[in-house]
């Protein structure tokens, strides 16, 4: 396992963060998860953001970006989750939107520049095609351009996007990803609704032609873009269980009155520390197993066991640091559940897909 260790200016980002969200995020918390915030507000935190490299540290300076790697934005994007898993979610669907147009050389100019300073939105529907009917995006080919009329069911950020991005059907074997701009393509959000916390909009869209130009590239089992995208979102939803974690792990430490590395520590000071030690060596754990996956990701490697394993891992640490924290805090092993985490775009039944996709690799 080969990580990248962290140099000096990168543990400067990761402070400077940590520092920002303490002070401009988590007070910002409770309207991001239940108020509606308007559009104006969200951008001014996405321009904050961005100020301290989040879309923009891993993307190649050549691109308009700090040419960092996954690692040091996925130790920044830990940061942002700790202070609001809502704005870590708009965000998130930004630097998704960044990987697929960096896919696209053409439309880099265009949309780029304003999403890494935070001051465009995206809106990210289905990652995979949705075959139900009356429910997908289709797609017909019409000389140089797609006609497309259908349904986006929930779109991450739709209430506040500039553009957004989905899969539309072209026939039984074929979808790609297409890119509608709310400036110019005929598109109308439906409905806003509610998802354990997220916000998502129904998006219809009726008799949009569509040039090739905001065509992004095939989704689906066979396309490497697909996977690559697939991997990014899996990694990133282990990092912010990892997050999650590490805030109940915090708060365990900040009740310690007595100090637990004493040289002679009582019986209950030793088992307060057993307990913090199996909660560190856990999350350090799932941690390293992020940060494994997202080096092979970034290398382009096909990394859809170590992803989901990464995520598995992650959600089972939280579940595992949540019972040694109430030991810790008085209560006897009675386990206090945390607000459950759900980062919209992936939306599946995330457990059992992860356990499919470790056992597949090992079971041939």
């Amino acid at each position: 396992m080969k990580i990248p260790q962290l140099t000096d200016i990168q543990r400067l980002s990761i402070d400077s963060m940590r520092t920002f969200v303490q002070q401009d995020v988590k007070p910002n918390e409770s309207l991001l998860r239940f108020g509606t915030p308007s559009r104006e507000q969200v951008l001014e935190l996405t321009q904050a953001v961005a100020e301290f490299g989040l879309p923009g540290i891993a993307v190649p300076k050549a691109f308009g970006g700090s040419g960092m790697d996954w690692v040091i934005q996925a130790r920044l994007f830990e940061e942002l989750v700790k202070g609001s898993v809502e704005l870590a979610t708009v965000v998130l669907v930004n630097m998704v939107a960044v990987e697929l147009l960096m896919s696209q050389p053409a439309l880099c100019g265009q949309y780029l520049p304003d999403l890494l300073a935070g001051r465009s939105i995206a809106g990210l529907g289905s990652m995979l095609a949705d075959t139900v009917q009356g429910k997908a995006l289709h797609a017909q080919r019409k000389g140089g351009h797609l006609l497309l009329n259908g349904n986006i069911e929930a779109v991450t950020n739709g209430q506040w996007a500039d553009f957004l991005i989905s899969t539309a059907t072209l026939d039984k074997h074929e979808s790609c990803f297409v890119l509608l701009d709310k400036r110019r393509d005929r598109y109308e959000t439906r409905l806003v609704f509610r998802d354990n916390y997220v916000v998502n909009a129904r998006v219809q869209v009726t008799g949009t032609h569509l040039s090739e130009d905001f065509r992004l590239g095939e989704t689906g089992a066979g396309s490497q873009l697909s996977r690559r995208l697939l991997d990014f979102l899996r990694l990133h939803e282990g990092i912010a269980r990892v997050a999650q974690g590490q805030g109940i792990l915090d708060a365990a430490l900040a009740e310690q009155t007595n100090p637990i590395t004493a040289p002679k520590p009582t019986a209950g000071e030793q088992l307060i520390s057993l307990h913090l030690a199996e909660m560190i060596t856990q999350l350090e754990s799932a941690r390293l197993m992020c940060h494994h996956g997202l080096v092979l990701a970034q290398d382009g490697q096909d990394c859809e066991m170590e992803s989901s394993m990464a995520r598995f891992l992650a959600q089972g640490a939280v579940e595992r640091v949540e019972r040694h924290a109430a030991w810790v805090q008085g209560c006897e092993g009675e386990r206090r559940p945390s607000t459950p985490l759900h980062l919209r775009p992936l939306a599946s039944g995330r457990a059992g897909a992860d356990v499919r996709s470790i056992v597949s690799h090992w079971v041939r």
